[in-house]
């Protein structure tokens, strides 16, 4: 197998979709490719300390013979932003791409067919050099498992896009997003079980939720988010199809958890995250003074909405009642976490509590609790308790 000896912005040995990364760490200044087992003697010959050195002065230049051993050898050749244009004269004609940052755009160049191609790569992102240097050791990765060098520039720039969800990019690079199909893999399987316990819980407490009628008209749902800094949209989190509905005195629901499964819930979520990212988690009940009442005895911090306020401007954009709703609750409790934030409904539309949390988990704990509270105090209403305290 190929082994990539990428001079670029990472800083520590890694792996990359299992090929062997060398991390030289020289500032973006070169992406090299090497088809022999071993790296080429003159590169080899820099040790990593050495590199680091000249990484953070930005200083890396290869020697004449250096650079004569790179064109000479059999080697695919990516080279990154930031090479010194002394570089740039001997390589770029080598280089099957390049990728440079010219006037706040990444501009890309790479071979395809005998032919120089070339396309302007247009984003908001502001840390465009690490941006730029993460593209190209993506496409060094692609390029070094077979791909030509269109193809892999192209799937560089979306793998480099899903990278930025996993960590910081900085000067130096990304280096989390070498394992960052591993990582998503990881953190879907740990939604998809934390929501799976969640309904576990909920059903060993289902005579408690039907004896206080706690499942709405529409059914009830629990959602659960990806890390927030991992979500995009609706399609970052979880929920259970078909919803939680009641079934022969229990609670069912028609099928495990899936991602975009819920986009009430999810807008929930994303709309809070803005402000609170630890939240990743919600689950529906209808309102009921009584579960609101027991959720300020229990000090948890309650918010609300009045959906007959809602802007007409907003009513008539799809989707975007939930968020404006989330953001009116916040604002009435000054921006504080909170655990519950409900509406008393409008037409067509029933009233509705949301608990907010951590994980699914801890949402139908909160649920339970204050179940538990509120039938405490509803007993004390009863006519049979009440005659026998008065």
């Amino acid at each position: 197998m190929a082994k990539i000896g990428i001079l670029s912005c990472i800083s520590n040995p890694a792996r990359c979709s299992e090929i062997d990364v060398r991390a030289a760490a020289a500032y973006g200044h070169l992406a090299v490719i090497i088809e022999p087992e071993n790296l080429l003697p003159q590169l080899n010959s820099l040790s990593l300390t050495d590199v680091l050195k000249v990484s953070f002065t930005r200083e890396l230049r290869l020697k004449e013979a250096e650079l004569e051993e790179v064109i000479r050898s059999r080697a695919r050749l990516v080279v990154g932003p930031g090479v010194p244009e002394e570089h740039m004269r001997v390589l770029g004609a080598r280089a099957e791409a390049t990728i440079e940052v010219s006037e706040g755009k990444i501009m890309l160049s790479w071979k395809e067919k005998g032919e120089r191609k070339t396309m302007e790569h247009q984003t908001r992102r502001e840390d465009l050099e690490a941006y730029a240097n993460t593209i190209s050791i993506l496409t060094a990765c692609f390029m070094a498992k077979g791909e030509d060098a269109g193809p892999a520039l192209r799937k560089a720039i979306g793998a480099a896009w899903d990278a930025w969800r996993y960590c910081e990019m900085t000067e130096y690079g990304c280096v989390p997003l070498l394992e960052a199909q591993r990582l998503i893999g990881y953190y879907r399987w740990e939604v998809l079980e934390s929501l799976s316990r969640a309904y576990r819980f909920l059903v060993d407490n289902s005579n408690l939720i039907l004896e206080l009628k706690l499942v709405p008209q529409v059914g009830m749902n629990i959602a659960m988010s990806l890390p927030s800094k991992l979500v995009r949209d609706t399609s970052d989190v979880a929920a259970f199809p078909g919803r939680i509905v009641e079934v022969s005195g229990t609670l069912k629901t028609a099928s495990p958890p899936q991602f975009g499964a819920s986009r009430h819930l999810a807008r929930a979520i994303i709309a809070i995250q803005r402000y609170h990212p630890e939240i990743r988690a919600t689950l529906n009940v209808p309102y009921s003074k009584e579960l609101i009442d027991a959720a300020k005895r229990a000090d948890m911090v309650v918010s609300y909405y009045d959906r007959r306020e809602e802007p007409e401007e907003v009513k008539a954009r799809e989707g975007a009642t939930i968020p404006w709703g989330i953001e009116e609750a916040l604002r009435k409790i000054g921006y504080k976490r909170p655990d519950i934030v409900y509406h008393l409904g409008d037409i067509g539309k029933e009233p509705m509590i949301n608990i907010f949390g951590e994980s699914a988990l801890e949402v139908v704990e909160k649920l339970i609790r204050i179940a538990r509270i509120a039938k405490i105090f509803k007993s004390f209403e009863s006519p049979d308790v009440q005659n026998l305290l008065f």
